[in-house]
């Protein structure tokens, strides 16, 4: 009886390593190697799950009027200190000569 018990174990342990295998590791994306009709299904499921949302910038959501008086207040501030440079700048004469000039 303990015979048969052993002969059934030693049967069961040679048939069970019969049917194994060998686990081969390939990878999903295939930008690592893996299966290149992978590539929509990964991206449509990555596009499902970003919650993320791309920043406007301020000046898409300015109207015509607001940019328009932007760029005035621009032009203005600019030619106001570039008539305040030129009237410092004017009682020094020429600058022929290296040197550095200090404003404000």
């Amino acid at each position: 009886m303990k015979s048969k018990i052993i002969l059934l174990l030693t049967f069961t342990l040679f048939g069970i390593k019969g049917y194994s295998q060998q686990l081969v590791y390939e990878p999903l994306n295939p930008a690592f190697g893996g299966n290149p009709y992978n590539y929509s299904w990964m991206l449509s499921s990555a596009t499902s799950q970003n919650k993320l949302t791309a920043a406007q910038q301020p000046r898409e959501e300015q109207s015509e009027l607001e940019r328009l008086g932007e760029n005035l207040n621009r032009q203005l501030l600019s030619q106001i200190s570039r008539t305040l440079l030129q009237e410092q700048l004017e009682g020094f004469g020429s600058f022929n000569q290296e040197g550095t000039f200090t404003y404000g």
